[in-house]
């Protein structure tokens, strides 16, 4: 008499192969956990802004640094660049001054006109404008003034709200990550944290690189084209908004080894894919820097610049992890059989 056959044996998944994180959601539910995700970004942002807010008057000081800094009213202490460079832009900026105040313009140190005399307590007095710095701009006034009842007060709100993005950024990102979460596995659980920490770190590092770096010698060039006729009088709006521009858009694009760390982690990108889309990817990288920087070329070079050396010291890292992890690329493999042979 045979036997019933028993039912085939139910295998058990690989480790590899594991459940996704939260499961299947309906529409509805995707809709209630982005609201909460929305909710709690918006909160750690809020607060961080308030606490920003709060000493806005040293954050206010320290933005003002940069601009002290580059018109040489004080020296900077660290990472002073701008000295090194101001012999070259002052070579640049006499070549280029003809064409935009024409060919009288001459040298604007060798026209200086007495300013004016200060007529109230208040006022600034003019012996006060000049800077004792030797790699000071040969400017005329170059000072910040705010032009409007509010201007003052909205500077320092746009001030708060920045430094709000700075602070709460490991907030927003993490929500940001849970709101993706329930898609991913588990194994790509792991790299919530080092990638959180890692975006952090950069998105400061490209703050501090605007601040110490481009923003200094920014002011330093563009002080540079007062006129004996049209004093290089600021307006201290103009000027916070466009630092603050550059500041947060030089610490968004300090996050592109991230993203292409990421996807390599996850196996979205390989080296070749980097190497196959570099013509492409230059000129986005222009593109992207004249979109997020003020319309002048000089911020978008000083932006695209460490946009390449970034993308290319990404693709190296890349490539160094897939050799760690025993990863060859079939052209890589054949390119380099051919060099063997």
């Amino acid at each position: 008499m045979a036997l019933p056959k028993l039912p085939p044996r139910r295998e058990e998944p690989p480790e590899d192969e594991e459940e996704e994180l939260g499961g299947a959601m309906t529409f509805i539910e995707h809709l209630e956990e982005l609201r909460e995700r929305l909710i709690k970004s918006l909160l750690g942002f809020g607060f961080a802004t308030i606490l920003c807010l709060c000493i806005s008057g040293t954050l206010f000081d320290l933005l003002k640094k940069p601009y002290d800094w580059g018109i040489g009213k004080e020296r900077q202490p660290i990472l002073n660049i701008k000295d090194a460079l101001a012999p070259h832009l002052d070579r640049f900026a006499e070549r280029i001054r003809p064409y935009f105040f024409g060919s009288d313009a001459g040298n604007p140190a060798e026209k200086k006109m007495p300013l004016p005399i200060a007529e109230t307590p208040t006022a600034q007095p003019a012996s006060s404008l000049k800077s004792e710095s030797p790699n000071a701009t040969d400017g005329f006034t170059n000072i910040l003034a705010y032009h409007s009842m509010f201007e003052a007060f909205m500077v320092r709100m746009k001030i708060s709200i920045v430094g709000g993005i700075f602070l709460a950024f490991p907030i927003l990102f993490y929500q940001a990550w849970r709101f993706v979460a329930p898609g991913l596995y588990k194994r790509e659980k792991r790299f919530i944290f080092p990638t959180m920490i890692s975006a952090w770190f950069c998105f400061i590092l490209g703050g501090l690189f605007a601040y110490f770096f481009v923003l200094p010698i920014m002011v330093y060039f563009f002080a540079g084209f007062s006129t004996p006729d049209i004093p290089g009088i600021w307006s201290m709006d103009t000027y916070f908004t466009n630092s603050l521009h550059i500041t947060l858009a030089f610490g968004i694009v300090f996050e592109e080894p991230v993203i292409i760390m990421l996807l390599a982690f996850v196996g979205l990108v390989r080296y070749r894919h980097l190497k196959k889309w570099r013509p492409y990817v230059f000129v986005g990288i222009f593109v992207v820097a004249a979109v997020i920087t003020p319309p002048d070329p000089f911020s978008q070079t000083m932006c695209a610049i460490p946009l390449l050396i970034l993308y290319e010291g990404s693709a190296q890292c890349v490539r160094i992890y897939q050799r760690a992890r025993g990863i060859v690329d079939e052209e890589e493999k054949e390119s380099e059989e051919e060099a063997t042979t």
